[in-house]
C-alpha cells in the first residue's frame, strides 16, 4: 500500500514491483487511517514525507508500528526533501528503510527497499515468537540467524557472524539443555520458512531459493522430517505456529522434564497469536 506519492513515483512503485506485488494508492494519510482497521493484511506501506494535504507521516509511522508491526515501511523523499519530520524521527518511529526519488533507479531502489522492510519485519516477528521457547544465553544465535537465514546456513558461519569459536556455539546449547547447534540453526530457517508460507503465496521452490536451502526438494524433505508435516499442511495449519509447535514437541521428545514442558507449552500459546 502507498501512501502521499506522486504520479511519477507511483509509476516506479508499479515497475518495480510488477512481478512480485499488488499495490494499492491513497492520497491521504487520513484515508489511510480510515483504512488501516478493515485491513485483513498488509505486507509493506511506501510513505511520502508528507501527504497531498501536507500532513506530516510521522504519526502515521508510530501507528503503522504499533498496530502493525508485520509490516515494513519504506519512505519515499522527493529529490529536495523538505519533510516536517527529520530522517531519524521517522527511523526511530520506526520505518524500515529510505528511498530518495531520483538517486540510482528508483523503480529497482524502492523495489529493493520494500523486499528489504519486509525481510527485516520477517525477522522481528519470527524473534519475537522464538524468544519465550528457548534460553536467553541463545537469543543472539537465533536472532543472526532469522537476520540472514539465507547466508547463516551452518554453525561455522554463525559463528563466525558472532564472533566466537564454534566450540563456543557447542557449549552454549549444551549447557542450556537446547539442541544441538546444527539442529538449533535449522529450526529458527524453518520458523523463518514457516512465516512465509504463512504469510505469502509463495512456492516452496521461491522460499527454497529466497533462505539458501539446496533446493525446494530438501526443503521440502527438511519440513518432512523435523515437523512431520509437509509444506502445505504447515500452511493450512498457521505456518509459523505450526513450526513453532513442532520445535516444541521434539523439545519435549527430546529432554523432557520442566524446561521442555515449558517450551511445548510457550509454542501451543504463540501458534495461536
Amino acid at each position: 500500500m502507498a501512501c502521499g506519492l506522486a504520479r511519477h513515483q507511483r509509476a516506479y512503485l508499479l515497475d518495480g514491483l510488477r512481478h512480485s506485488a499488488e499495490c494499492q494508492f491513497i492520497d491521504t494519510f487520513d484515508e489511510l487511517d480510515r483504512l488501516l482497521p478493515t485491513l485483513t493484511r498488509c505486507d509493506a506501506l511506501v510513505l511520502a514525507p508528507q501527504d497531498h494535504r501536507g500532513r506530516d507521516a510521522l504519526d502515521t509511522v508510530e501507528r503503522v508500528a504499533r498496530d502493525w508491526p508485520a509490516a515494513g515501511v519504506v519512505m519515499l523523499f522527493p529529490p529536495r526533501a523538505e519533510a516536517a519530520s527529520s530522517i531519524r524521527s521517522l527511523v526511530l518511529a520506526g520505518a524500515h528503510a529510505l528511498v530518495f526519488d531520483g538517486v540510482h533507479d528508483t523503480a529497482t531502489s524502492l523495489a529493493q527497499a520494500v523486499e528489504n522492510a519486509r525481510r527485516e519485519v520477517a525477522a522481528q516477528v519470527v524473534f519475537r515468537r522464538l524468544q519465550p521457547l528457548i534460553p536467553s544465553a541463545l537469543h543472539s544465535m537465533a536472532h543472526a540467524v532469522v537476520s540472514r537465514p539465507e547466508a547463516l546456513t551452518s554453525v561455522a558461519l554463525v559463528a563466525v557472524a558472532l564472533g566466537v569459536h564454534r566450540k563456543t556455539l557447542v557449549n552454549r546449547c549444551a549447557r542450556c539443555r537446547s539442541l544441538q547447534p546444527a539442529a538449533f540453526i535449522l529450526w529458527c530457517r524453518l520458523a523463518m520458512v514457516g512465516y512465509l508460507l504463512e504469510r505469502t503465496g509463495c512456492t516452496v521452490e521461491s522460499i527454497a531459493m529466497t533462505l539458501g536451502f539446496p533446493s525446494h526438494t530438501a526443503l521440502r524433505n527438511m519440513i518432512k522430517r523435523y515437523t512431520g508435516r509437509i509444506a502445505t499442511d504447515i500452511r493450512r495449519e498457521g505456518g509459523l505456529g505450526a513450526v513453532l509447535t513442532a520445535f516444541g514437541a521434539r523439545m519435549s521428545a527430546k529432554y523432557g522434564g520442566e524446561l521442555a514442558h515449558t517450551v511445548t507449552f510457550a509454542a501451543v500459546m504463540l501458534a495461536h497469536v
